[in-house]
């Protein structure tokens, strides 16, 4: 069995998330800003694609599914509170767009 309380283990897969994760964050700025540059993409993402990223954006919320909110520290929560809100955000919007084109 392996033993994830390795300090050295711990490290190591501790770098490697954040390297995994900066390269995550900067695919996805890349994807926002140059959208409409991608093949297959002229007009950029379609809403329903937008849509989907937003309700991935709502799995942060599964965090309290875990531990409640008192368990998790100020910037926890701060964290997974931003990326479910403004998911929330980003979902609305997208739903009313689908619904003024569909108007159109």
């Amino acid at each position: 069995m392996i033993n994830a309380r390795e300090p050295a283990r711990s490290n190591l897969l501790l770098a490697l998330l954040m390297v995994h994760m900066a390269a995550s964050l900067w695919h996805h700025i890349h994807n926002g800003q140059f959208a409409s540059e991608y093949p297959g993409m002229p007009s950029g993402f379609p809403p329903a694609v937008m849509g989907l990223y937003a309700a991935y954006g709502l799995l942060a919320f599964t965090h309290y599914t875990l531990a409640p909110m008192a368990a998790h520290t100020f910037v926890m929560n701060a964290t997974i509170l931003s990326e479910a809100l403004t998911a929330l955000l980003l979902l609305g919007t997208v739903f009313v767009f689908l619904i003024k084109d569909s108007d159109a």
